[in-house]
């Protein structure tokens, strides 16, 4: 879903978002609205950036959808054809931590394969050079350092200017989840683009095998939803 939506019940209702949406109408409509345009969207690039790339939605062309958390300051442009990810902060005096946080990605059940997480990433200024951190999990749905089982911080090693520099890291993951994040630490211009984790060992048969069936199930679940007359009971 969109984090930027908030589905709120009543407008003074301060628990509203992403997090808290369950017996709210609009979400459903919203949720099954989105598979509908997901499953008959012939473009692969939704579940994918490529046919290798683990990162739903690593070039941002839907937005902040599938990502599991985002900050307010983080925001997409266009350039050159490609979908950006920009912060533009200045005079904090304090840490802000910003940071988005791509969707889990399961990892090999024994940990034995190698996976590579790349990005593009440019600055104009830069308070911290941290611009970006992988870490592993064991639950889905967490992001936190608190909560992780490894972390490994991506630091800024370019020049500054208007050209993007690609960054590059191959990992043996310990954890069952992995997550690439974004980072602004306290202040910066800096933009990212092309996010992307790839598992470096070839497609059992059956990883193969279930990507088709999620593939059917998407298919006909699309057959079946009308999403101009939609009826949601909750």
């Amino acid at each position: 879903m969109d984090l930027k939506r908030r589905y709120y019940i009543d407008p003074e209702y301060i628990f509203g978002g992403a997090w808290i949406v369950h017996y709210h109408n609009n979400y459903y409509k919203d949720t099954i609205s989105r598979l509908y345009e997901l499953c008959k969207d012939s473009d692969k690039a939704l579940l994918k950036t490529s046919t290798n790339n683990l990162v739903i939605n690593g070039t941002f062309k839907y937005g902040s959808l599938f990502y599991k958390f985002w900050d307010a300051p983080f925001f997409i442009t266009e350039e050159n054809g490609e979908n950006v990810v920009k912060i533009r902060e200045k005079d904090n005096q304090k840490e802000i931590y910003a940071q988005l946080w791509c969707c889990d990605i399961p990892m090999d059940g024994n940990n034995t394969a190698t996976y590579t997480i790349s990005f593009d990433c440019k600055a104009e200024t830069l308070s911290n050079r941290t611009i970006a951190v992988i870490r592993t999990f064991d639950k889905e749905g967490c992001f936190s350092k608190a909560e992780c089982v490894e972390q490994i911080i991506i630091a800024w090693n370019g020049e500054y200017g208007d050209d993007f520099v690609h960054y590059s890291v191959d990992i043996i993951p310990k954890g069952k989840f992995i997550s690439l994040g974004l980072y602004c630490t306290k202040n910066g211009y800096i933009s990212w683009k092309n996010l992307s984790v790839v598992r470096n060992k070839r497609e059992s048969n059956k990883e193969v095998e279930y990507s088709n069936v999620v593939e059917k199930l998407l298919i006909k679940s699309s057959k079946l939803l009308d999403v101009n007359n939609l009826r949601l009971f909750c």
